[in-house]
């Protein structure tokens, strides 16, 4: 494995970590100790994805998994996941997933769709 996959990996894991907070491409670098030019290069050279794209990413994948498992109101979901507003959370969610955390929760969400 090449230092660029290793430093990848370990952002990507920073990020897992720490989803909910703002997003701050230099507390990334900082916390890996690297560049942020060459963590930013390295990572969507060896994941195809830019950090920002997979920070969203994966705060949506956090959110769904509250929308199916849970009834918390979608605007505490947002928060919860880190999204200051919900107009945000909503637009974010909207262009990852395709559709709105409500219709989302209608869809996947199980028992808890019938609550909202």
């Amino acid at each position: 494995m090449s230092a660029a996959e290793i430093l990848s990996r370990n952002a990507a894991r920073y990020i897992e970590e720490h989803y909910s907070e703002k997003f701050s491409l230099d507390a990334v670098a900082s916390a890996l100790y690297v560049n942020k030019i060459y963590l930013s290069k390295s990572f969507k050279q060896t994941t195809g994805d830019t950090l920002l794209h997979y920070h969203n990413s994966v705060r949506c994948r956090k959110a769904c998994e509250l929308l199916e498992t849970t009834d918390l109101n979608i605007e505490i979901i947002g928060n919860r996941v880190g999204y200051v507003t919900p107009s945000h959370f909503a637009r974010v969610f909207r262009h990852c997933c395709g559709c709105s955390p409500t219709d989302y929760r209608r869809q996947f969400g199980g028992a808890a769709a019938s609550v909202s």
